[in-house]
């Protein structure tokens, strides 16, 4: 189970004290019974704001991007649309310590904020909450406000706020001065959004702005922004990230009404006062709710799908962190070889403990279409790995690289032996045997 909350209190020093008043004094609720009233958030929603814009002795920023990973319904598009608002209009930029030494703020002379999805429908979710925010609210007309479809916009100075996707194409280079990457989860690189995560976030580095990332806990594997930003927080690689996320507690049996329900009240927490948890408890023993999604989106658990092969999150609890290859160790390799678009890869099995390790992985990158995977790296790598370990068999897939594969088995004799994993007489028994 995984807790990670913001440790906050009335003496943190922070801008956000003052957004959370701008806030509730702006915005309405958007949705629901209360629909139109005056917008209250929650102590969590303050502990997530206030964590987000502290600032430390210098008056800089402690957090230079965020990532809150909760569950459905949560409210992470309204709090996430909240907070676009107060970078178009609100106090986000330091401005000095009053006399008690709490943080003041002032508003961004020239703020351009976005709203970024995948597709046009998910931008939905984030900027058509903000509108219904500020629907009748005073604050259109005292702020000078334009609110469209578009993007909200100031009548009379600098300063928008609009929605955009990956079909639009790049967006390099606009000085932006905060981002939303809203249901990271579904950013992967087919679909164009893990380019955009890159290009957002060099717009906004380059003006000294900040991005947040919105997602339900993410499949294993998917290679999703979402993912690649949950791995990058636990191996220590990317400093300055506030990572929320709070999942359910271990419940072996969906089954176990108790057991479930006590889970969503866990994970949850103040939002329980407008989601209906014993209408989640009835969604999640539904026959047709898959289970993995249940865990997923619902107790905020990472789970591989059904149809997987082998569940990453269980496979990396067995993996012996310590593990590595030691000169001289007896392998088998594996090399799937490619020459553009695809990725190429070298792979070793060490026995008798039978442990996986990638020796390299050669991948076109992002953004770069006129790229050839470079052989000769390649070749040098394979030559060196025969050097320092006691290769007994290596299994090379053959086309486009019948040359090398010759000179390959020229040197290294019967250990290099082809194998095309594009015959299924061969691959189809080897898979049933692996399982």
């Amino acid at each position: 189970m995984i807790i990670s909350w913001p440790d906050v209190g009335p003496d943190t020093v922070s801008l956000g004290w003052e957004i959370v008043d701008l806030i509730e004094a702006d915005l309405r609720i958007p949705t629901g019974s209360g629909a139109g009233g005056p917008l209250r958030l929650t102590p969590e929603q303050i502990q997530l704001l206030v964590a987000w814009y502290a600032v430390d002795a210098r008056g800089r920023f402690l957090w230079r991007r965020a990532c809150w990973r909760l569950p459905k319904g949560w409210g992470k598009s309204p709090l996430a649309a909240a907070l676009a608002y107060v970078e178009l209009v609100g106090p986000v930029v330091f401005d000095g310590f009053d006399a008690s030494g709490q943080a003041i703020g002032r508003p961004h002379p020239s703020p351009w904020v976005q709203i970024a999805a995948v597709s046009e429908d998910q931008t939905d979710n984030t900027h058509v909450q903000l509108m219904e925010m500020l629907r009748d609210s005073p604050a259109v007309d005292e702020r000078r406000l334009e609110v469209g479809v578009t993007r909200v916009q100031f009548r009379d100075r600098p300063g928008r706020l609009e929605p955009v996707s990956a079909a639009a194409g790049s967006r390099e280079g606009q000085p932006l001065t905060a981002a939303i990457l809203d249901e990271t989860h579904l950013w992967h690189r087919t679909n164009g959004g893990r380019l955009l995560a890159q290009v957002l976030r060099r717009n906004v580095a380059k003006m000294g702005g900040r991005t947040v990332e919105t997602t339900n806990a993410f499949a294993p594997g998917g290679r999703s922004v979402a993912e690649d930003t949950h791995e990058a927080v636990l191996s220590g690689r990317s400093a300055g990230v506030l990572y929320v996320a709070r999942e359910a507690p271990p419940v072996e049996d969906l089954g176990d009404v108790e057991a479930v329900r006590a889970g969503l009240r866990t994970v949850y927490g103040d939002s329980a006062q407008w989601v209906d948890l014993d209408r989640i408890v009835e969604e999640i023993g539904d026959p047709a709710t898959e289970p993995s999604e249940a865990r997923r989106f619902y107790l905020n658990q990472i789970v591989a799908p059904e149809e997987a092969l082998v569940d990453l999150v269980v496979w990396q609890q067995l993996v012996d962190a310590d593990a590595r290859l030691v000169e001289g160790d007896t392998i088998a390799l594996g090399f799937d070889g490619a020459d553009t678009g695809d990725a190429t890869a070298l792979v070793a099995v060490r026995w008798p403990d039978w442990l996986i390790v990638p020796i390299a992985v050669w991948e076109r990158p992002q953004g770069v279409a006129d790229w050839q995977t470079p052989r000769a790296e390649v070749d040098a790598v394979i030559r060196d790995t025969y050097e320092r370990y006691r290769v007994v068999r290596g299994y090379f897939d053959p086309p486009q690289w019948q040359s090398e594969i010759d000179a390959w088995a020229g040197l290294y004799g019967k250990s290099v032996a082809r194998w095309p994993h594009a015959s299924d007489n061969r691959i189809g028994p080897a898979v049933e045997r692996l399982s």
